[in-house]
């Protein structure tokens, strides 16, 4: 009985042994393949910041290699093929020279491609210019980065763009002058000032244009966010942030109020220092933590006129426009409130009723395939849709609450306002706008708030200057601007909350409850390249007899994508 028992308790004990066994042995395969897969993700994170590393590296290399190149040419680049040939000795070198000598040891390999189709550059065609500019010249690169690590290997590439674009291209946000951080605005990008930059985490101080001081409305103190620059480093000829002393909050400058669409005057910008109410307090590189997240301050140095760049721009592109127009119908056309646009385009002379102003009003939807040069203010209202397949330009001013659909460049001489609706005005990545507007600029798109939060944001695909101040008014609504900002000030409003009529004026009101963003500009290179006709380059800013490729540099690099 004992012998049968111990039997017993043998297969008992072999049994559980080898269900442990087993359960240890599953264990073990499952605890292999979760190292495994760990080790893939390490590898993989490694290979891929490896590969952003080589990018920026080979990014950095080409800039100084393209200043060598140009070194060869002490006159400039006299003819388009010049720069063409340049360009192409440049992706000679780099491959065959510059990355093996830098990525030599390295499990990186990085590669240099020139897009030679017209659609990626004109350097090769030699395509003229309008007649009377010297137009945007430009040439698109592919550069991309392989590395491996362990058995995981990834590719990282970017599009590179060398081109004669304007200083204020390459930036986020640019101002001769101020630039003015009101409540929580995000931008990415590089931001250049020529004088200061103002942080205001709160609501802004509302003044009316008859209160001498006002009444200062607070407070919703959300940290600002100022994302790192685009790969590749500040240009030595760029500012970051400010070229003079940088102010913390609370702010030492208030809005009296915005444009609107019945009263379109500008904005009024009132120094309200010496009321004893606020407290101005220089801040260092090193306390710029305590105001804004992710920011970082660059070397100082003086920041080129935008504004004044935008003056010379208009002028230039007015006669050459007006020419253009000309050649369509030499005796041009008059148009009253009703009638329709010339689809061919030409100069177009708008008659308001007699004894009335205003402006004239596109409806419905219109075409025009040709240049369109417009004597008197123009205004796209809600509903209405413009077409163009040629350039723009406006003698007055120009509003756009409807959708302005072109594949060419905006030149106005006045002021420009700009009402998002939630479907947007038509600023996309395949037709994103370049604009030139001689006064203020003023966007303020239509309500996307949904209950307390922002929804649905309104995106803009545009290069967008001024010759005077621009106003990114988000705190009714909610919007993008993918592309660049330039003014003499440029006001961001991204404070949270509802705009209120009150008897001293437009106040701000606040919700802590709402931390939602409004206004986010984001340094996006989809204009620079694949530029819309018409657009100005370096030369045409400049003026005087600059040379037709003045400026030719590599454009800041946009952020690379994974490649499958």
């Amino acid at each position: 009985m004992r012998r049968r028992e111990t039997g017993s308790t043998l297969v008992t004990v072999l049994a559980a042994i080898t269900i442990l066994s087993v359960m240890l042995t599953a264990l073990l395969a499952a605890s292999a393949q979760e190292m495994t897969a760990s080790k893939r993700s390490m590898d993989s994170a490694q290979a891929l910041a490896d590969a952003r590393s080589a990018l920026l590296a080979a990014y950095d290399e080409l800039v100084a290699d393209w200043d060598v190149v140009e070194a060869l040419f002490p006159d400039g680049f006299q003819r388009p093929s010049d720069a063409w040939g340049a360009v192409q000795f440049l992706q000679w070198w780099a491959v065959n020279m510059s990355f093996p000598s830098m990525f030599r040891g390295q499990p990186v390999q990085v590669s240099l491609q020139v897009l030679e189709d017209a659609a990626n550059g004109n350097l090769a065609s030699g395509a003229q210019a309008p007649s009377g500019t010297s137009g945007y010249w430009y040439q698109n690169f592919i550069l991309q980065a392989t590395a491996t690590r362990g058995s995981v290997t990834e590719t990282l590439q970017t599009v590179l763009t060398l081109s004669n674009a304007l200083p204020a291209d390459g930036c986020a946000v640019m101002a001769d002058q101020n630039v003015f951080f009101l409540g929580a605005p995000e931008v990415q990008g590089r931001l250049a000032a020529g004088r200061a930059l103002y942080l205001h985490p709160s609501a802004w101080a509302a003044v009316s244009t008859s209160a001498g001081s006002g009444s200062y409305v607070s407070d919703l103190g959300q940290p600002l966010l100022m994302a790192a620059e685009p790969p590749g480093g500040e240009p030595a000829a760029l500012p970051q942030w400010d070229a003079g002393t940088i102010w913390s909050a609370p702010a030492i400058y208030a809005v009296t109020r915005f444009a609107s669409q019945l009263t379109p005057q500008s904005p009024t910008l009132f120094r309200t220092d010496g009321t004893g109410w606020y407290n101005p307090q220089a801040v260092s590189a090193g306390g710029l933590a305590s105001f804004v997240t992710g920011s970082h301050l660059a070397a100082q140095s003086t920041v080129t006129s935008p504004a004044g760049a935008v003056g010379q721009v208009i002028q230039t592109y007015a006669s050459a426009i007006q020419s253009a127009a000309q050649a369509v119908n030499k005796k041009g056309y008059t148009v009253q409130q009703g009638d329709p646009l010339p689809p061919g385009g030409g100069v177009v002379t708008y008659k308001p009723p007699k004894g009335l102003g205003g402006a004239y009003a596109v409806s419905g939807s219109t075409t025009v395939n040709g240049p369109l040069y417009f004597q008197g203010d123009l205004t796209i209202p809600p509903g209405a849709v413009l077409h163009l397949t040629g350039p723009l330009y406006v003698t007055g001013n120009l509003t756009v609450q409807g959708v302005l659909d072109t594949t060419a460049a905006i030149y106005v001489q006045g002021w420009t306002t700009v009402d998002p609706p939630a479907a947007g005005v038509g600023a996309t990545a395949d037709h994103p706008w370049v604009l030139y507007t001689g006064g203020d600029l003023t966007v303020s798109p239509a309500p996307g708030i949904s209950g307390r939060t922002a929804s649905r944001p309104v995106t803009l695909y545009a290069m967008l200057h001024a010759g005077g101040d621009v106003f990114l008014n988000g705190t009714t609504g909610d919007y993008r601007v993918l592309g660049s900002v330039s003014g003499q000030s440029v006001v961001l409003d991204g404070v949270v909350g509802q705009s209120q009529t009150a008897s001293s004026g437009v106040v701000q009101t606040t919700d802590a409850s709402d931390l939602s963003r409004r206004l986010v500009v984001v340094f996006h290179p989809a204009a620079l390249e694949h530029p819309p006709a018409w657009s100005p380059g370096y030369a045409d800013a400049i003026g005087g007899s600059a040379n037709l490729l003045a400026g030719l540099a590599f454009q800041p690099m946009p952020q690379p994508v994974r490649v499958p």
